[in-house]
């Protein structure tokens, strides 16, 4: 009888586990705005469908897959799309649970949004929340709707799941050296530089990063409820590659008096951010001047023009001489050369050696 009973009280168990509830579905639609920029209803509905997902409760739809979903039902949403009734009908078509809807709008500095939980089934408003407050972007996207979602989602699953043990918001410390960087708290600026109090940031796992000039540096940090966490993240000389091409081809490149090893095209890579004078030189055309300015993770692209020009060939009687072009050192010649000018105007060719200068206007 011993076999028998425990494999009762297993398959009575096993049993148990299979009727566990699936997650619910939710679709967060797009937010409608009263005197605010499309651009930032955008960015706060996917900050709100970003902060749901953190939340773990429901199984939230990605906008992707809703604009996937209604272009395969020829549904096109349109900004009357804000009934009750044309939110259900989206939800129907989405295959959701619940749909998420709301509008929000922005007046001297006050950001204001207001959203509901509708039930795609019985068309019942399950929740509902208005939230205020006052600042800026960063606050809008970092304090007032991470807020707001933890509210909405705990209107229908109440204060004691665990699933929201780890939702809420803390206050993040930031300390640099040297001080005054800006401060980007998942790729969102923050308001004031280094060192700054951010409060009201979401909890969970953030990726902090830091900038200052040349300098900068990313962490990923932990954010816990009503808690303070402070940081002081190394700066470092950040690098940036700069991409160069000439027409014609297979030109010298000059970065601040330095000859780079390879001719155009090329990369010039791990420059320090920031800006770099350079000049291209190629037999037979003028001289190019201009700027490489390297961004931090991105790759930027110079794209140099050269115009031909009438080649001057220059015989040295003596050597080192220093070639100088209207008052201006362009070269220090130990041979005879040839140099490339351009043909719209005179120039005032000096070769200097020692003390004697051997002039030559052209």
């Amino acid at each position: 009888m011993i076999p028998i009973i425990l494999l009762s009280i297993l398959l009575s168990f096993g049993f148990s586990v299979a009727q566990t509830p699936a997650q619910k579905i939710v679709a967060v639609n797009n937010l409608s705005g009263y005197q605010v920029d499309s651009a930032l209803i955008r960015m706060a509905t996917d900050r709100l469908r970003s902060e749901i997902i953190k939340i773990g409760f429901f199984k939230v739809l990605e906008r992707g897959q809703m604009d996937q979903i209604l272009a395969e039902q020829d549904f096109i949403q349109s900004d009357i799309c804000n009934t009750a009734e044309c939110q259900v009908k989206v939800g129907q078509l989405l295959g959701a649970d619940y749909i998420i809807s709301g509008s929000m709008g922005s007046t001297q500095g006050l950001w204001s949004l207001s959203v509901k939980l509708i039930n795609v089934e019985t068309s019942a408003i399950e929740g509902s929340v208005d939230e205020a407050m006052q600042g800026d972007l960063p606050t809008l996207l970092n304090g007032l709707v991470p807020n707001l979602a933890v509210k909405l989602v705990k209107t229908v699953a109440g204060e004691t799941k665990s699933v929201l043990a780890s939702v809420g918001a803390g206050e993040l410390y930031v300390k640099s050296s040297p001080i005054g960087a800006q401060v980007w708290v998942d790729d969102i600026l923050q308001s004031g530089k280094t060192p700054v109090s951010l409060k009201n940031v979401a909890a969970g796992k953030r990726v902090v990063r830091l900038r200052l000039d040349s300098l900068g540096a990313q962490t990923e940090v932990e954010v816990r409820p009503n808690d303070l966490l402070r940081i002081e993240p190394a700066l470092s000389t950040l690098t940036a590659d700069v991409r160069i091409s000439t027409d014609p081809v297979d030109a010298e490149v000059w970065i601040a008096d330095t000859l780079w090893p390879e001719r155009t095209p090329t990369i010039l890579r791990s420059l320090n951010v920031g800006k770099h004078p350079v000049r291209i030189e190629k037999l037979g055309f003028v001289s190019w001047s201009g700027i490489a300015a390297a961004e931090y993770q991105q790759q930027a692209h110079l794209q140099a023009t050269l115009k031909p020009g009438v080649i001057l060939e220059i015989s040295l009687a003596k050597a080192p001489v220093t070639l100088r072009i209207d008052g201006q050192n362009r070269a220090n010649l130990r041979k005879d050369t040839l140099w490339t000018m351009a043909t719209d105007r005179p120039y005032f060719v000096e070769l200097v050696a020692e003390a004697t200068p051997d002039s030559v206007f052209y």
